[in-house]
């Protein structure tokens, strides 16, 4: 996506600093108040980005951060928005959860998140955080996908990792489990903590076949000495957690959870209604995605996170047993 990188001319340039008191200078004077307004409302219009006020390197004004519900020092730049909402909307995709994307919503759940996890005095201790620092996080947490508040904190990659293992994706409180940022399976066997927080499994950038992956645009996060800003963890949260991301809903999006006006019952009858023709079990609950193959009557319906779901849970026995060979032999 291309960033705004919006720049302002100085609009006194062509003022002259010995301009006589006479009626042609005063002429002129009113012409030049006239064209710095009309700059001013120009560069006012052109310098918005998804309804939202930029400033001229491309990050949101804190006007966008007051409707978001998040501090003023927090900086989140227009490109990555645009990424997201790119992907999470994209109309050739039949299987998109959104409509539309509210961007202010889904940072200021996201800012829920993390204030609830990592706590608002950490967070307002410093300006930028290292990797060590956020090594030193939580690594994962349980958290009810209608409010954001979360209700169980895992603070070691080992923590997180067993109780993954043992969650219970088809309860019925609306009660999910997520790791803070993105962490590779493998290295959540290892036991380590999550620092590659803007990578994803399309190696942080965007995918519009998938409605999942967008540009994480690290970049624009990164200080030269490595040291991640408080915008960045914001976008390594959504980035991680797709229940952060709030708009209008499509139907497909609505049986799987993304309408936070609907309770787990109402999504679950929504997804049933919706399958009903699938002899699909109307008791099912939905974590996430699935798919839907309408041009058969008869096939035999498995949601897509339940297949990444088992498959996730076979890859971690797997290399637990790896583990064990190892240490015998």
């Amino acid at each position: 996506m291309l960033g705004i990188n919006a720049t302002f001319n100085n609009i006194f340039s062509n003022l002259n600093p010995n301009v006589k008191n006479n009626t042609n200078s005063s002429l002129n004077s009113n012409n030049n108040v006239k064209n710095l307004q009309d700059t001013e409302q120009s560069s006012k219009i052109s310098n918005k980005v998804l309804g939202y006020e930029v400033d001229n390197e491309g990050y949101f004004t804190s006007d966008f951060n007051k409707v978001a519900g998040i501090p003023e020092d927090i900086k989140i730049h227009s490109s990555t928005m645009e990424s997201l909402v790119k992907v999470s909307t994209n109309e050739k995709d039949p299987f998109r959860a959104f409509e539309s994307i509210d961007i202010a919503k889904t940072v200021g759940n996201a800012y829920k998140i993390l204030s609830q996890v990592v706590g608002k005095d950490v967070l307002d201790s410093k300006e930028n955080f290292s990797l060590e620092d956020i090594a030193n996080f939580p690594q994962g947490y349980e958290f009810n996908r209608q409010s954001m508040k979360v209700t169980r904190i895992y603070n070691s990659a080992k923590d997180y990792l067993d109780a993954d293992s043992n969650f219970n994706y088809k309860n019925t409180t609306d009660t999910k489990i997520e790791s803070l940022f993105f962490n590779s399976t493998e290295n959540l066997m290892k036991g380590n903590s999550a620092t590659d927080i803007f990578n994803n499994n399309n190696d942080g950038k965007e995918s519009v076949n998938t409605s999942v992956f967008f540009d994480t645009t690290a970049n624009k996060y990164t200080n030269s000495d490595g040291t991640i800003t408080k915008g960045g963890l914001l976008v390594a949260i959504i980035n991680e957690n797709i229940y952060t991301r709030e708009g209008k809903a499509t139907a497909m999006g609505k049986s799987e959870g993304f309408d936070k006006s609907m309770d787990a019952k109402e999504v679950a009858k929504r997804w049933y209604d919706r399958n009903y023709n699938l002899k699909l079990n109307p008791n099912n609950i939905v974590q996430g995605a699935g798919i839907v193959d309408t041009n058969d009557n008869n096939i035999s319906f498995t949601p897509l996170i339940e297949i990444m779901e088992k498959q996730q849970k076979e890859l971690i026995e797997y290399l637990k047993k790896r583990k064990e060979l190892n240490i015998k032999i």
